[in-house]
């Protein structure tokens, strides 16, 4: 019985160790897997900052077409009141 017992004990621990052996290597793929979406997404966003310039002349065009349509809009609400009878 004691040869038994010991060697269920032996067994468990080289299974806890197969399964630490394990563990790591799974873990050391997932870093892997992190430094490669990093440096995607390092690429992305260089991209990106590429094309913020485009935006930021997107942007001030728009503030100026609403800034110009609101001038014309009451110059015409005042052309319209001062005809109005």
């Amino acid at each position: 019985m004691e040869i038994v017992t010991s060697s269920l004990i032996i067994i468990i621990y080289l299974l806890l160790i197969a399964f630490l052996i394990i563990a790591i290597l799974i873990g050391l793929k997932f870093l892997n897997i992190l430094t490669k979406t990093d440096k995607i997404i390092e690429n992305i966003n260089s991209k990106l900052e590429t094309l913020n310039p485009i935006f930021d002349f997107i942007d001030h065009t728009s503030t100026s077409v609403r800034a110009l349509v609101i001038r014309i809009t009451e110059l015409k609400d005042k052309l319209l009141n001062k005809f109005r009878i």
